[in-house]
């Protein structure tokens, strides 16, 4: 089942996206599924956003919303958003703020905050995260890293950008972190945006029970499953978890939703890009019935949420692949039948 539409293709930062539409919806996301009707959902539903941001061309068709969650299972050796891990909110250090006024060490009730140098170093198990020292700082050096929004709260932000999803084939898509560490939140964000009439696409590791990846299933368009590594003991290595979930997930959630799910490939020198990994990568969409993939740079734009949450970055001696490289791994892909997308 064909399910995008290429509409136009265009240049932003040397990087070529394509914009997409999508028809037959109904035969994914079936207006009975996503009817206004009582839904069980819990009174005071809450869930842990680390951000939300707009005008975004590369998280699925046309331009798209894209809500960050927080909270993640795996702890991905190159992760660009170490802030994402944890579902609870921390505090972050922003250096380039700081006037060394010594004000957070002081007002620290449990002395989690230690100066060292032009650096403030927080100590993660001592801190309460009370906000005495975000309160206090009058440089806004030390803040919150996420928040608490309701479903409604994220329906609402994303609404101020129904014109251009209407006009370009767009829509809303949950990231992370990981959209299904809080199903129920995530499931409800979706069943709101569907009764608007927005195009969703959930970006997921897959790592979570069957259950829980089919609970969001009627209310979503396009899934978009990260593979980070075909061999199992490869993927424990760099990510905490090995493959077996995750595989089996995507295997079924494609024969569930044929031509719904498209696969992000990030691609990360020396830990993912020999030719038999993505040879493996290749054999597995073709016995799976998937199509479409994102061949994703390893880039380092990230580097500087390791500095604020003081963490080590690991990946600094990895070299930012050439644009060369990279063609030739999407033309490899691209010459076995599959869709390179963006």
């Amino acid at each position: 089942m064909t399910v995008l539409k290429k509409l136009s293709v265009v240049t932003v930062a040397k990087r070529r996206y394509c914009l997409f539409v999508m028809y037959n919806r109904d035969d994914f996301c079936s207006a009975a599924a996503v009817k206004e009707e009582e839904q069980s959902v819990p009174a005071g539903l809450t869930g842990s956003i680390a951000r939300i941001e707009r005008y975004m061309i590369h998280d699925g068709p046309g331009i798209r919303t894209v809500v960050f969650f927080k909270g993640c299972p795996l702890r991905c050796v190159w992760c660009s958003s170490p802030q994402t891990w944890k579902e609870t909110k921390e505090v972050i250090f922003l250096k380039r703020k700081c006037i060394n006024c010594g004000s957070c060490v002081a007002s620290c009730p449990e002395k989690a905050i230690e100066a060292v140098d032009d650096i403030k170093k927080i100590d993660r198990g001592k801190c309460n995260l009370c906000d005495e020292c975000v309160e206090i700082c009058p440089a806004a050096a030390l803040k919150f890293d996420g928040c608490l929004m309701s479903p409604e709260d994220v329906v609402n932000e994303v609404m101020k950008d129904e014109h251009f999803y209407k006009t370009s084939g767009g829509g809303v898509t949950l990231s992370g972190g990981e959209p299904l560490g809080q199903p129920e939140f995530a499931s409800e964000i979706l069943r709101r945006c569907k009764l608007k009439g927005f195009h969703t696409a959930l970006e997921t590791s897959a790592y979570a029970e069957w259950q829980v990846l089919k609970k969001l299933m009627d209310f979503v368009d396009l899934f978009l499953i990260d593979i980070k590594h075909m061999d199992t003991e490869e993927h424990l290595k760099i990510t905490g978890r090995n493959n077996d979930l995750i595989l089996d997930n995507i295997l079924r959630t494609a024969k569930e939703r044929p031509g719904s799910v498209a696969i992000q490939f990030p691609v990360i020198p020396g830990y993912n890009d020999t030719k038999g990994n993505i040879d493996s990568l290749v054999q597995f969409m073709t016995g799976a019935g998937i199509d479409s993939i994102d061949v994703i740079p390893f880039h380092k734009l990230g580097q500087h949420e390791y500095e604020e949450l003081g963490l080590d970055y690991r990946v600094m001696d990895v070299e930012v692949p050439e644009t060369g490289s990279i063609q030739n791994i999407r033309e490899h892909i691209k010459s076995k039948g599959f869709e390179i997308i963006n």
